[in-house]
């Protein structure tokens, strides 16, 4: 299925909209209506029922994965999270092993349920990986790719590091080389519980066997405990205080992570939408119009469709979604496209008065606070040269955001040093000259050839 089917689609729905208004059905034509209305500022806490998405069939393969999952894993972040997981792994074993006996009953079960973290670990992380968040194939009321050149399904986002429009992106993640979105996020967060829990197993065998060290006198026993003078040389000391290190480090991170992707998960929310609902109700508050966002349909209802099967497949098919009543497919695609018509009204043009180079490490040579504060996550940098024209779109303290006017698809950063505003009247001059000279040229190059002729 293709482009041609998402405008039929929508046509579709439109066509049902204007029949139902003509019969007085007034579910389907008041939609964006009902869930973007003008009306009081205070909020509505009328629950209300869920509208099923609709049987339409999805532009969507299963099995376009991209990358087998030889590349997925072939990259800086995957590699470093398996030498940490067989790092912390391998040390926590060999320690364990030495104090607490596997011939017993409790030693055996400690080292089988420590090794079942790593493997569920290793094996959601490879899954994460390799499954995706599902892309789209490469009217009106559907988001236009400019790099991918068709048109975005609800809820999808361009990942320029996949360099495809992600289905329910929610973020890039470097440690599995892919989008976290709809295929995948199951998988994901069962990927951070298990390797909380193993971080955690790891950092408390750990620190029983520091215990151990100290008092192991007192512990040796040929029942349970086994340590019986062993030396602890010094390479082995310094690799158990950085598994220790890393155990205790890794927790706390996937742990802030893992509470995200659950607050995700429970209000059915990326953190693209996340951020794209702020700007809609920060706008609404200023004209007075509420907005309800159509995805949440309960925290139950919203857990099960992400974490409901034990397979880790979500349900639906990652384009068409269930709404709230008074929603519709389209209902959070147009805010979108009425952010952007709003967005670039407000743009203003820019020139580059030098060359940069999207560098971070040599971003110190535009002052320490630029060096400092330069947006990492948030979107990559753009590569502007003297005189080139831009469009500014967003700013900071001491960086621009927005795109170069003879290529809209490249966008990013830019430091405040590198541009100067321009005001419209010079810009419309500066275009005029430049078609006034361009006009002259071919004259004077007509009049050289009836010259020669």
């Amino acid at each position: 299925m293709t482009d041609s089917s998402f405008v039929s689609d929508s046509q579709t729905m439109t066509s049902e909209a204007e029949s139902s208004a003509l019969t007085g059905d007034t579910n389907t034509a008041t939609a964006s209506d009902s869930c973007t209305s003008v009306s009081s500022q205070e909020p509505d806490n009328t629950p209300r029922a869920t509208i099923e998405p609709p049987d339409w069939a999805a532009p969507f393969d299963r099995a376009d994965v991209m990358k087998g999952l030889g590349k997925r894993l072939l990259h800086y972040g995957p590699i470093v999270a398996l030498c940490i997981i067989f790092f912390v792994g391998t040390v926590t074993s060999f320690f364990a092993n030495m104090y607490l006996a596997i011939d017993t009953l409790p030693g055996a079960v400690n080292l089988l349920v420590f090794l079942f973290w790593n493997y569920a670990t290793i094996t959601n992380m490879c899954l994460a990986a390799y499954v995706g968040p599902g892309y789209k194939e490469h009217e009106s009321r559907l988001q236009w790719c400019t790099v991918c050149e068709g048109y975005k399904a609800p809820r999808s986002h361009h990942c320029s590091k996949c360099g495809r429009c992600c289905l329910k992106m929610d973020h890039h993640c470097p440690w599995v080389n892919n989008c976290v979105g709809h295929r995948n996020q199951g998988y994901f967060i069962r990927f951070l519980f298990y390797a909380i829990c193993g971080c955690l197993h790891a950092f408390c065998m750990q620190i029983s066997l520091i215990y151990v060290i100290f008092f192991g006198k007192w512990l040796v026993s040929d029942d349970l405990v086994r340590w019986d003078g062993f030396s602890l040389t010094l390479p082995l000391f310094f690799a158990f205080v950085i598994a220790s290190a890393l155990s205790l480090a890794v927790t706390l991170a996937l742990s802030f992570l893992l509470y995200v992707q659950i607050k995700s998960v429970w209000k059915n929310e990326t953190a693209i939408e996340e951020y794209i609902e702020a700007k809609i109700q920060h706008h609404g508050s200023v004209t007075g119009r509420r907005f309800v966002y159509p995805y949440n349909l309960g925290w139950k209802r919203n857990i099960r469709y992400v974490l409901g099967s034990y397979s880790g497949r979500p349900e639906g098919n990652g384009y068409w979604w269930p709404v709230l009543e008074g929603c519709d497919q389209y209902t959070l695609t147009e805010e979108q496209l009425a952010l952007k018509k709003r967005k670039m009204q407000a743009a203003r043009p820019g020139k580059a008065i030098g060359d940069f180079f999207p560098r971070r490490c040599l971003c110190f040579q535009f002052g320490c606070k630029a060096c400092c504060t330069q947006p990492i996550i948030d979107g990559g940098m753009l590569e502007v040269h003297t005189e080139d024209r831009v469009m500014l779109t967003r700013a900071t303290r001491h960086w621009f955001y927005g795109y170069r006017n003879d290529d809209v698809t490249k966008k990013g950063w830019i430091p405040r040093a590198m541009v100067v505003p321009v005001k419209e009247k010079e810009e419309e001059a500066t275009e005029t000259t430049t078609e006034t000279s361009e006009d002259s040229d071919r004259e004077n190059v007509h009049q050289g050839d009836k010259k020669n002729d």
